[in-house]
């Protein structure tokens, strides 16, 4: 008999590290190339259909033929690292991001400290302050600036006046601040109906072992589920899929095998 070699038991591979790389369609230059950061369990998954063709010239039906009728593949993967990038990314926008503001919502319950006690509101440039009161068992009271109380707008602090109706703490022991600040961000529509499409470079360097990487030319970027925002105890995580498409040469996608020296571990 021939002899029948087993492939070396002792090679496995863990990968140590593995990254997503992505250009948009259109951009040549090396420096166009995004790193998605940290990469949690990423999958590379492929779908091949087949069309079988029966025959009965031999008086049963056998299949004789068979032929791949489509074929596609996706890698997945999820991400833990919020950018702007990322975030187009995530809500599926290919639109460059536009200079614009936002007023963001704050609120606070506090103790009433008395008449010319002060509240520290913990910000500073606040843009505008509500006051009012947290009972549930009757109308709401919204109190009134320069009357039961003053801000220091720029430094987020808050005075009870010794006139007002939250002179006396007995009275009203807690209240309601709402306040909201400014900022400058940079915004971009979400979900914008259309595909972020462009190359992909899949790489997964292994130590002391096999290391290859996964290159597609034609690629479309989405999210993949849900956005888990989680609630201070876990990472917020974010899932992407990124479909393999044929390119100008007939491919979905081409592995790479560097030789192991040409990388350092």
């Amino acid at each position: 008999m021939p002899n029948v070699k087993a492939g070396n038991p002792e090679n496995p591979a863990v990968a140590g590290r593995v990254s997503v790389w992505h250009r948009k369609k259109g951009l040549t230059s090396e420096a166009d190339w995004k790193e998605f950061g940290n990469i949690i369990d990423p999958n590379i998954a492929v779908e091949i259909e087949r069309l079988a063709h029966l025959s009965t010239r031999r008086g049963t039906r056998a299949k004789d033929r068979e032929v791949i009728s489509s074929r596609s593949g996706r890698l997945t993967f999820k991400i833990d690292e919020l950018n702007k990038s990322n975030l187009q990314f995530v809500f599926g926008s290919k639109q460059d991001a536009e200079d614009d503001t936002l007023a963001v919502n704050e609120g606070k319950i506090v103790d009433n400290p008395g008449g010319t006690g002060t509240v520290e509101l913990g910000e500073s440039e606040i843009s505008s302050v509500i006051v009012r009161s947290i009972s549930e068992e009757e109308t709401e009271v919204t109190y009134e600036d320069g009357v039961d109380y003053t801000v220091d707008l720029a430094n987020g602090i808050l005075t009870v006046l010794n006139t007002g109706d939250l002179n006396d703490a007995t009275l009203v022991p807690r209240f309601h601040v709402f306040f909201q600040i400014e900022v400058e961000t940079q915004s971009f529509e979400g979900f914008d109906g259309s595909e972020i499409e462009g190359e992909v470079k899949f790489q997964c360097l292994t130590p002391e072992g096999l290391k290859w990487a996964a290159v597609a030319k034609n690629t479309s970027v989405r999210t993949n589920g849900d956005i888990s925002i989680g609630d201070g105890g876990t990472w917020q995580e974010m899932s992407i899929s990124i479909e393999f498409l044929e390119d100008t040469n007939g491919e979905l996608v081409r592995i790479h095998l560097p030789k192991a020296e040409q990388i350092n571990d």
